[in-house]
């Protein structure tokens, strides 16, 4: 018996109460899968291993059966694996379609959604009620398929404007916003988040969340809810494709930030929700600078953390140093060279006027721990300003990166690669009379025993 009828023969078996067989199904599936011949005859395409197969295939699905049903459906991934989206309906109608998204076993859902993402154009399902399903199954909370289903539906926007206008243009996700079910506002988020890097407008009533998200004295208040928001929120911001969506959501950005003053009232905002402000507030400072100002004013971001050790580091850290140097300036003086400072430093040298005013000279820099000062001039050689200024004014830590000797630890090795790295990386003509020592260095670094120092092996032993 060859290899179809015995499969037949097996998955009819399976119908009747047998066990699945994963060695009959891999062997099958795999050869379904390398040898295109089994779906030619006579030169010409022809299907009937597909007749053969697949609707015994999807009676299994739909039948409690002994075995691993994942088998099953990489079966049916194989048998359809050479057929258009056109094709396939041929052999599982719409209805039969619809059918299996409705069956509530996931295995069999997964199938159906594979098979509808193959819709080329994506307009092809657009005027179907494939995609009001999808979008069914999305909002249900209880859906183990939903996965499938939302990589399936930014698949199909991606390829076909009329299809997001059918998934724009469907209350689900309308009522997912408004369902108070962090579960579906997570799945919402997700999905918008995925449809605004495609560049496409979307309804921006499903950008505001109802304003007790941000309110801590709620007695319906979760905290990890507002997490996803606020993150979802600076993606927003991050994304430069969608300006205009900012002011969308300005009035829940002002909640947020309402809610940041309330901080000390509320433990768990400090405990949970405090980073993910901060980062919130970088992408403000940089993406949207009057806003955030305009935000500052009003409820004192900068100042108030100011009084606070951690909150100082997050704040000086974090919020673009072109509006730290401008509107807060005094707090500049005030930052040490020192390892606890670092992240504040690393963020100040990057825009030139408070690189300028931290007064940053070479014989500061090489007081302070070797590592440390790596990991600061690895922002400094970024920037043209700060390179220039260790360039030609500070010969004695050029000197310290390129001929430090003796060093074992493999996080330090790897900082002193990563400088010499981006030094290397420079035009010669930029690096002038110091392009032959980083050259030189660089090769040691990378060649590691038998070139230069046997200072690399030893690092590599200990690292290994």
């Amino acid at each position: 018996m060859t290899i179809i009828p015995s499969t037949k023969a097996h998955l009819q078996a399976v119908l009747k109460g047998s066990p699945l067989d994963p060695e009959v199904l891999n062997k099958v599936t795999d050869q379904l899968k390398l040898d295109k011949s089994l779906f030619v005859k006579d030169n010409v395409s022809d299907n009937t291993v597909i007749i053969e197969l697949l609707p015994l295939a999807i009676g299994i699905l739909k039948t409690p059966v002994a075995g691993d049903v994942t088998l099953i459906t990489e079966l049916i991934h194989a048998l359809l694996a050479y057929t258009s989206f056109e094709d396939v309906i041929r052999f599982i109608s719409t209805d039969q379609l619809l059918a299996g998204l409705d069956s509530g076993v996931p295995a069999l859902q997964n199938v159906c959604v594979a098979q509808i993402a193959k819709a080329k154009p994506a307009d092809l399902v657009a005027n179907t009620p494939l995609v009001d399903k999808l979008l069914e199954l999305f909002a249900d909370k209880d859906n183990h398929a939903v996965q499938s289903v939302q990589d399936t539906l930014v698949h199909l926007a991606s390829n076909g404007e009329l299809v997001v206008r059918r998934i724009f243009g469907s209350p689900q996700l309308s009522n997912m916003k408004n369902s108070d079910n962090a579960v579906l506002q997570s799945r919402l988020m997700a999905l918008l988040e995925s449809v605004l890097k495609l560049e496409y407008l979307v309804d921006s009533n499903l950008l505001v969340f109802d304003a007790k998200v941000f309110d801590p004295s709620s007695a319906s208040w979760d905290v990890l809810q507002t997490v996803a928001v606020v993150q979802f929120y600076r993606t927003i911001i991050e994304n430069p494709h969608v300006p205009t969506l900012v002011k969308t959501i300005n009035g829940p950005l002002e909640a947020i930030t309402k809610m940041f003053s309330q901080r000390d009232k509320f433990e768990d905002v400090k405990l949970f929700l405090l980073t993910e402000i901060y980062l919130l507030f970088r992408e403000l400072s940089y993406k949207n600078y009057d806003l955030f100002k305009t935000l500052d004013g009003k409820f004192n971001i900068v100042n108030s953390s100011l009084t606070d050790r951690e909150e100082r580091v997050s704040a000086l850290t974090f919020i673009n140093p072109r509006y730290i140097f401008e509107f807060k300036n005094s707090t500049i003086e005030d930052v040490r060279l020192m390892s606890a400072e670092l992240p504040i430093l690393r963020n100040l040298v990057t825009y030139e006027p408070s690189f300028t005013q931290l007064g940053l000279n070479q014989q500061n820099i090489l007081n302070i721990v070797y590592g440390d000062m790596l990991i600061l001039l690895l922002v400094v050689i970024r920037t043209p300003f700060g390179l220039k200024k260790l360039l030609h004014e500070w010969p004695q830590v050029m000197n310290a990166i390129i001929n430090k000797e003796n060093v074992r630890e493999p996080e330090i090795f790897n900082l002193r690669r990563e400088a010499l790295e981006l030094l290397y990386n420079k035009p010669a003509a930029t690096l002038g009379a110091w392009y032959g020592g980083v050259k030189e260095a660089y090769k040691e670094v990378i060649l590691g025993a038998g070139y230069g120092h046997d200072v690399q092996a030893i690092v590599a032993d200990k690292a290994a």
